[in-house]
C-alpha cells in the first residue's frame, strides 16, 4: 500500500529528529499538508508539541533532497528557538515586525545550522527549487545559493584539515 504525503513527510521528520535532532525527541510531531498556503514550509512549537505545515503542491514537486534541506532548515529553526527564553522569542517575533533584520538575521543563523549538521547539499536543493518557482532568494531572505556553495565549499576544506 502506497503511503500518502502527510505520512510520508512524517516518517522523514521522525527519521530526521532520530539522527540529528536529540533535544526534539521528547516532543510531539504533527504535520499539516495544506493546498495553496502563503508558504512553501513553517514550523511552530507549543508545549511539547512540534508542528510542521507544508504547501501540498510545493512538497509534492521537490526532489528528495529538496524535502530533506526544507525540513531540515525548519527543525534548526525549532532547535534554535528551544534554545531561546520565551520573552527572548516574544520580543524577537514582536520587533521583527518593524526591524525586518531581525528575520535577516535568524534566517542567515539557521541556514548555516543546516549547513553545519551537514545538510548543505540538501539546502542548496531546496533554495534551488525556491529560485525556480518563486522570487529568489537575496541577501534580506537567508543565505543564497552562492551563499550556500561558499559555505558548504568552507565545510568541506575545514573537513579536510581536520584529516590531515
Amino acid at each position: 500500500m502506497k503511503k500518502g504525503i502527510k505520512q510520508e513527510i512524517t516518517d522523514l521528520l521522525e527519521n530526521l529528529i532520530q539522527a540529528d535532532f536529540p533535544t526534539l525527541r521528547s516532543y510531539e510531531l504533527s504535520v499539516i499538508v495544506d493546498k495553496n498556503c502563503d508558504y512553501v514550509t513553517a514550523v511552530s512549537i507549543k508545549r511539547r508539541n512540534v508542528t510542521v505545515w507544508l504547501d501540498k503542491t510545493d512538497i509534492r514537486k521537490m526532489n528528495a533532497r529538496a524535502r530533506i534541506g526544507a525540513l531540515v532548515h525548519e527543525l534548526c529553526h525549532v532547535e534554535r528557538d528551544l534554545k531561546k527564553s520565551h520573552l527572548r522569542c516574544f520580543a524577537e517575533a514582536t520587533l521583527s515586525l518593524a526591524l525586518p533584520s531581525i528575520v535577516t538575521r535568524d534566517e542567515r543563523m539557521t541556514d548555516e545550522l543546516v549547513i553545519a549538521k551537514g545538510y548543505g547539499k540538501e539546502l542548496l536543493a531546496f533554495q534551488k527549487y525556491h529560485d525556480r518557482h518563486y522570487e529568489p532568494y537575496n541577501e534580506q531572505d537567508g543565505l543564497t545559493c552562492k551563499e550556500i556553495r561558499a559555505w558548504i565549499a568552507k565545510r568541506n576544506s575545514d573537513a579536510s584539515k581536520l584529516k590531515s
